[in-house]
């Protein structure tokens, strides 16, 4: 194997094994920072992004750029879709201002608002989290805290925990093709 593959496919893996809730289609998007001060990511992701990426089900949305990282929004795209069809996230993204005619201006919407925000509290959502939980987490709720796992749990915590538990499984699946020697870009790309 090359030199070049070798780099491409460092990455893959790298982002593959972060990911790999949103590759199995159990969440719907994942976020994660490539830096350089991580095994040169940010360097390796501006020169191999497109090559890892193709028609799969799994996109990609850069949410900042910086000078040595670069912030990406991942996501499963059946099921971002699908988060983005749903009326309850519909209202709450609309009233925190988003523009929601289309997955991609919604996206833009998050993409401002990440640029504005520290860290917008509603990519939550984008995220896989329940809603309830996230309404929570701004205030915007009155369900009492109960627990931290993946994410702070408020009201009910056994759907929360049923979320987790999916999110685990997908997770163990993926890594699992991933250390039988499975290529990371096939992985990634559904191949």
């Amino acid at each position: 194997m090359c030199r070049k593959d070798q780099r491409i496919r460092y990455l893959a893996g790298h982002i593959a094994n972060h990911i790999a809730a949103s590759i199995a289609g159990e969440k719907s998007a994942t976020l994660m920072n490539l830096s350089n001060s991580r095994n040169g990511l940010f360097d390796l992701w501006n020169e191999f992004s497109k090559d890892i990426f193709h028609t799969g089900n799994i996109g990609y949305y850069e949410l900042k750029r910086g000078d040595t990282n670069i912030i990406v929004l991942f996501f499963c795209r059946h099921k971002i879709d699908e988060l983005l069809r749903r009326e309850d996230i519909r209202q709450f993204l609309s009233f925190l201002g988003y523009n929601i005619r289309s997955p991609e201006n919604t996206l833009e919407s998050l993409k401002s608002k990440y640029n504005i925000y520290p860290f917008p509290h509603e990519i939550g959502v984008f995220l896989g989290i329940p809603l309830k939980d996230v309404k929570a987490f701004m205030g915007l709720s009155s369900l009492p805290y109960i627990f931290t796992g993946m994410w702070g749990v408020y009201g009910d915590s056994e759907s929360s925990l049923r979320v987790m538990r999916r999110y685990r499984k997908a997770e163990d699946e993926v890594r699992c093709l991933l250390s039988r020697g499975e290529d990371p870009i096939d992985v990634i790309n559904g191949g």
